[in-house]
């Protein structure tokens, strides 16, 4: 029987499919290597009702399956504030945005480093509002303090405080 010129070219691209696949086998290896010397990072959730978790003011809590642990805090009380104490190179707010929600002041190691406005015209649970990164190794805190304002388009100053992400 003989090949036409179609079926040759497929039969001559079939017999060389071992030696292209381990050629391009070979060529991806470096691409499985850290590039420019940049670590993985790892991240750890903080639940909100962790210890390391510091409240002062008046908190309550909520449960619900869709929050992040099943539960939250939230406050409105003006002198609410909530510290984290954690030891990383970065941190994330996970908090719950909604109408109803209001504004809070976030201290990195002491200092005003945010003002975040956790307003939303829907609700949305596991919302990451505020994220630092870049930060020295080693212990740091994070507290979130009640302004008792909102944005103009809500209703009210509601902090909640679902769990925080710790970068290491």
């Amino acid at each position: 029987m003989r090949l036409n010129t179609s079926s040759r070219r497929r039969a001559l691209a079939l017999a060389f499919v071992p030696a292209l696949l381990a050629i391009l086998s070979w060529s991806w290896a470096p691409a499985q290597v850290t590039v420019s010397g940049a670590l993985p990072s790892s991240s750890t959730r903080i639940e909100e009702n962790d210890p390391s978790v510091i409240y002062t003011g008046m908190w309550g809590s909520i449960s619900r399956s869709d929050l992040s642990g099943g539960s939250v805090k939230e406050s409105e009380d003006l002198v609410g504030t909530a510290t984290l104490a954690f030891s990383g190179t970065g941190v994330s707010w996970i908090s719950y945005t909604a109408p109803f929600n209001g504004i809070a002041q976030v201290y990195l190691d002491g200092t005003l480093n945010a003002t975040v406005d956790t307003y939303a015209p829907t609700e949305h649970a596991q919302a990451v509002v505020y994220t630092v990164s870049g930060l020295a190794a080693g212990p740091h805190t994070l507290t979130i303090k009640i302004t008792g304002t909102w944005n103009p388009s809500g209703c009210c100053a509601w902090i909640v405080v679902d769990a925080f992400d710790v970068t290491s």
